[in-house]
């Protein structure tokens, strides 16, 4: 079996006869997240495995098939458990795992499905919490811009159902200059992600400021001093 490292890592074929003893090529290791089952996560992890493994030209089938079990977790990795590992079998798992995972009608109403359930946010304050649903809902829509999912047809249904989710301060802040039933997928985010990089901002030099004048003068805990030593 090969380790994945070796297989990025190894000598150029061309620069192999001449010099092996001292150029080696230098690229990146290569690194397949695993597949936790989420059908929203299928097609960005079969990318990568397809191109680090699956065309790899240099590993057997049943190498492939070992990585393949590796990378999988929870019902995807029992999808395929009834297969024995040989080289006829791993063309078969593959089959197997893209038939139940890569129905792109069912990915987009994942999608859609998350973007309608995401957790609310109550504190406009709550600046962690507010970068986390911006972060969710980019995720999501980026997915289905993947899909090749036009934004339009479903912006009506997912953007008040998103605006919901804000507190209702950040509602009216990003809303002041446009009605939201005129708004796409696109400009909330746009909207939403200004509004947060602000809010952290402010938060973070009202912090600066608080520590700075929380700092104490040593020469005034020791002796009297004119004003304006410090």
């Amino acid at each position: 079996m090969h380790p994945v490292e070796s297989i990025v890592d190894s000598p150029t074929p061309s620069l192999q006869p001449v010099h092996a003893h001292m150029v080696r090529a230098k690229l990146p290791k290569l690194e397949v997240k695993k597949f936790h089952s989420k059908l929203e996560d299928w097609q960005e992890f079969w990318d990568d495995f397809e191109s680090g493994i699956h065309r790899n030209g240099s590993l057997s089938n049943v190498d492939k098939f070992n990585y393949l079990r590796a990378l999988l977790t929870g019902q995807a990795k029992s999808v395929i458990a009834g297969f024995s590992l040989t080289s006829a079998n791993y063309e078969s798992a593959v089959q197997r795992l893209r038939k139940r995972y890569g129905k792109n009608t069912l990915i987009k109403r994942t999608h859609i499905q998350e973007l309608l359930t995401v957790q609310q946010v109550y504190s406009a304050r709550d600046c962690g919490r507010l970068r986390v649903l911006f972060d969710k809902i980019e995720t999501h829509y980026r997915g289905l811009e993947a899909l090749g999912v036009d934004e339009a047809t479903y912006s009506d249904i997912v953007v008040p159902a998103i605006l919901e989710k804000i507190p209702e301060v950040v509602h009216l802040t990003i809303s002041r200059d446009k009605l939201h039933s005129d708004w796409s997928m696109n400009d909330v985010l746009t909207a939403l992600e200004k509004e947060i990089e602000l809010r952290e901002k402010y938060q973070t030099n009202r912090q600066n400021k608080e520590c700075s004048d929380k700092r104490r003068c040593i020469m005034a805990e020791t002796m009297v001093h004119p004003q304006g030593v410090c």
